[in-house]
C-alpha cells in the first residue's frame, strides 16, 4: 500500500496541474459520487486535496490583497465599516440648520479625525492594521469598543456648557457635535434599527399606487415600532429610506393611525412621524440654499425647487396640514424661507439678461463675449420659470409675474436688435454679435418655446450667409 503522505503529494500535484474549470468539474463529479454512496478512498483523497488546495489558495490571495492594498486604503475600509449603521441617515449636502436624525456625510470625516487624533489613536490604528479581507468585522469591533466611551463623554459634556463648547471646537463645529449625538444614538440602538428595517416593506408608496403596502404590512410595522421604542425621527428616516417619496411615509403614518382626521393623527404617534416627514420640506429648502450658494452646482437648485413643490402639494393631499396649526406653521416658515431665497435670485434677472446681451455696435468684433454673464442670466431665467410652476408653494406671485413680463419684453427687443446688427455688419468680424445672438436664441427656447427659437435660428443663418452658402453649393 502506498505511503499516505506520498499519495497526498501526488494527488495535490495532480490537482494543482488542473485548470480552475477542470478542477471545478472534477469536484462536482466527486461530490455527486459521494452523494450516491459510490465514494472510494481515492475519491475522498481527491476531495480532501481539492478542499485543502482551495483553502491554501484563499489564504495566499488574502495575504496578497493585504500587501497590495495600502495602509491608507485599509483605513478607509475600516472607517466605512465603522460608520456603516449610519448609512440610511446620511445627507450629502450640508444644511444651514440641523435636522434631527440626519447626519451630514462630511461630519463623519471630522469625527473620524477626532477619534484618531484625540480619543482612541491606539484602537483606531489597531483596527486599521487588522486583516483587510474583513474590514466589516474590524469596524464593528471598533464600534463596540468606542461607543460606550463616547456616549459617556457626550453625557458629561451636556452638563457642562464650557466642556460642550470645547468639544465642538475640537470636532470643528457645533453641527458636527450634533451629528455625533445622532451617530451615537444609532450605535446604541443598532440592533433595534436593523430589526426595524427588516420589518419595513421593500418599497413604501402612496395608497393609490398598485404597489402600496398592504394592511398586513401596516400591522407588522406598527408592531415593530411598539417593540423598538425608537425615536420617531429615526423611524421616519428609516421609512424614508424605503419610500419613493416623503409623502408616501406621511400617507403610511395616516393609515397606521386608522383615521383621516388630521387633528386626531397629530395627537398620535403617527403625528410624530409626520412631524419628521415635514423636516423633508426643510431639507429641500436647505438643499436649495446650499446649491444656490455654489455657482458650479447651482443647476441642482432647480431640481430642489421641483422636489419641494411636489412634496408640499402631495402633503396637502395626504394630511391636510392646514387643519393642524403646528403643521401649518412649519410649512409656512419653510415657504417664507424658500420664497426669500428664490426671490433674491430672480429679482435682478431681467436686468442681467439685458446686460448679458448688450454688444457695443462700434466694437462688435473686439474682445470676448461675456459668457459668464449670459450663463448667470440663463440660470436666473430657468429658476424664474421653475418658480412659475411652484407659485402655489411659494409667496412670490407678484415678483414672478412682473419678472416674467420684463424678461419677455427685454428678450424680444434685444434679440431683434442683435439680428438687425448682425445683418448690417456684413464683411466685418462679427464674433461677439454671433455669440450674443446664439445666447438670445438659447434663452428664447426657454421663454418662448423651441418652435420660436427655430425661427430665430433661420434668421440668424440668413444674416450670416449660411443658407446662401448652402444653396450655392
Amino acid at each position: 500500500m502506498p505511503d499516505p503522505g506520498v499519495l497526498n503529494d501526488k494527488v495535490r500535484a495532480y490537482i494543482e496541474a488542473l485548470s480552475p474549470a477542470a478542477r471545478a468539474m472534477l469536484l462536482r463529479s466527486m461530490q455527486k459520487a459521494r452523494d450516491r454512496g459510490e465514494a472510494t478512498s481515492p475519491t475522498e483523497a481527491i476531495l480532501k486535496a481539492i478542499g485543502q488546495f482551495s483553502a491554501d489558495q484563499a489564504a495566499v490571495e488574502q495575504a496578497l490583497v493585504a500587501r497590495l492594498v495600502p495602509a491608507a486604503s485599509r483605513g478607509e475600509l475600516v472607517r466605512a465599516a465603522f460608520f456603516a449603521p449610519a448609512e440610511p441617515f446620511l445627507l450629502d449636502v450640508a444644511l444651514p440648520t440641523k435636522v434631527p436624525a440626519r447626519i451630514y456625510r462630511g461630519s463623519l470625516a471630522a469625527i473620524w479625525t477626532w477619534l484618531n487624533r484625540d480619543i482612541a489613536t491606539a484602537e483606531v490604528d489597531a483596527a486599521c492594521r487588522e486583516d483587510v479581507a474583513d474590514p466589516h468585522a474590524a469596524g464593528a469591533r471598533l464600534r463596540r469598543t468606542l461607543a460606550p466611551r463616547l456616549i459617556g463623554l457626550l453625557a458629561d459634556t451636556k452638563a457642562n456648557p464650557k466642556g460642550q463648547a470645547r468639544l465642538a471646537f475640537h470636532l470643528g463645529s457645533e453641527l458636527v457635535l450634533q451629528d455625533l449625538g445622532d451617530l451615537l444614538y444609532i450605535f446604541q440602538n443598532e440592533a433595534k434599527i436593523a430589526g426595524m428595517l427588516s420589518q419595513l416593506p421593500k418599497t413604501i408608496t402612496l395608497a393609490d399606487n398598485n404597489d402600496a403596502p398592504s394592511l398586513g404590512d401596516i400591522i407588522k410595522v406598527k408592531k415593530a415600532i411598539d417593540e423598538s421604542q425608537l425615536d420617531a425621527h429615526y423611524i421616519a428616516t428609516l421609512m424614508l429610506s424605503r419610500a419613493n417619496s416623503a409623502a408616501a411615509v406621511a400617507d403610511f403614518a395616516v393609515r397606521m393611525a386608522n383615521t383621516s382626521d388630521p387633528r386626531i393623527v397629530h395627537q398620535s404617534f403617527s403625528g410624530r412621524i409626520i412631524d419628521a416627514v415635514l423636516s423633508e420640506v426643510d431639507l429641500w429648502v436647505g438643499r436649495a440654499e446650499a446649491h444656490l450658494a455654489d455657482r458650479p452646482g447651482r443647476m441642482a437648485a432647480l431640481e430642489d425647487l421641483r422636489s419641494y413643490r411636489d412634496l408640499v402639494r402631495q402633503l396637502d393631499l395626504v394630511v391636510s396640514p392646514s387643519e393642524v396649526p403646528a403643521w401649518h406653521k412649519r410649512l409656512g416658515a419653510a415657504r417664507r424661507t424658500m420664497s426669500e431665497r428664490i426671490g433674491r435670485e430672480i429679482e435682478p434677472v431681467s436686468g442681467m439678461l439685458r446686460r448679458s446681451l448688450r454688444v457695443d455696435a462700434q466694437h462688435a468684433g473686439s474682445g470676448q463675449f461675456d459668457t459668464d454673464a449670459l450663463e448667470d442670466a440663463e440660470f436666473g431665467i430657468r429658476l424664474l420659470w421653475e418658480a412659475r410652476n411652484a407659485l402655489d408653494s411659494l409667496a412670490l406671485n407678484e415678483l414672478v409675474n412682473r419678472q416674467k413680463r420684463q424678461v419677455e419684453q427685454s428678450l424680444e427687443v434685444m434679440t431683434a436688435k442683435l439680428l438687425s446688427d448682425l445683418k448690417s455688419r456684413q464683411g466685418t468680424d462679427r464674433t461677439n454679435l454671433i455669440a450674443a445672438v446664439d445666447g438670445a436664441i438659447r434663452i428664447s427656447a426657454i421663454v418662448f418655446g423651441e418652435e420660436y427659437s427655430q425661427l430665430l435660428k433661420k434668421s440668424r443663418d440668413l444674416a450670416t450667409g449660411k443658407q446662401m452658402g448652402r444653396a450655392a453649393g
